[in-house]
Order: C-alpha cells, then sequence, then structure tokens
C-alpha cells in the first residue's frame, strides 16, 4: 500500500484573505511524513498562488493515476469554498454546485465545482 497525497493552502486572497490555511497544510504535511512515514516524493503541495484552478487538476489527476487498488490517495484543501448556481441539473435540493476557491484571479468565471471533481474521481475508476 502506497499512500499519496495532494494538499492545498491557499492564504492569498485579494479580497478575503486567510491566515490558518498554509499552515494547515504544513501540519498535514509533517504528520504524514514523521508520524506515518509516508514518502515526500508521493505528497504534493500547492501554496497560495500557485494553488490555480489548472494546477489543482493537474495534481489531482497525478494522485489518481498514480494510485491503484490498496493505496491511500488523500486530496486536503484548505481555503474558502462558496457555492454558484447548478449549471447542469444535477443539484435537485438547492439548485447548487459547491466549489473550492482557487488562488485564480477571477476564480468565479470558471470555478473548481463539485461537478469537476466527480468527474475527475470517476475517470480514475
Amino acid at each position: 500500500m502506497t499512500v499519496r497525497a495532494l494538499l492545498v493552502g491557499i492564504n492569498d486572497y485579494p479580497s478575503a484573505p486567510l491566515r490558518g490555511c498554509v499552515p494547515d497544510v504544513e501540519a498535514i504535511w509533517n504528520i504524514l511524513i514523521e508520524e506515518y512515514a509516508v514518502n515526500p516524493d508521493h505528497v504534493r503541495l500547492l501554496l497560495d498562488q500557485r494553488a490555480t484552478k489548472a494546477a489543482v487538476l493537474v495534481r489531482l489527476r497525478w494522485l489518481l493515476e498514480q494510485s491503484v487498488p490498496g493505496d491511500v490517495a488523500l486530496f486536503w484543501f484548505s481555503g474558502h469554498g462558496s457555492q454558484v448556481r447548478d449549471r447542469d441539473g444535477d443539484e435537485l435540493k438547492d439548485n447548487k454546485d459547491e466549489l473550492l476557491v482557487t488562488a485564480d484571479k477571477e476564480w468565479w468565471l470558471d470555478p473548481l465545482t463539485d461537478d469537476h471533481l466527480r468527474r475527475e474521481f470517476k475517470a480514475q475508476k
């Protein structure tokens, strides 16, 4: 069994900065490496402005493509979340998609929604 992880932390939001997200990711890194002896080569970090939608998706694909049955694949996001109007009719209760607010300057124009994440995870089955 191999453990792989993608850890994303964003403090540096222009209009609503946070303080604890990068330290959260650093703490999880330390737990994985020091307490669970995860190989550091199997962990990817995306912090602040490097954590764009495209970068998250590229590294999420790495995480999923490298993993085989029996492995552990951890995706950790520490940052803002939000919701947008459902665009494809699959959100029957509240008509909203949940999303991760990435570091893209205009993230709301093409947000990283639960639908994107579901497609990525389904593609790797």
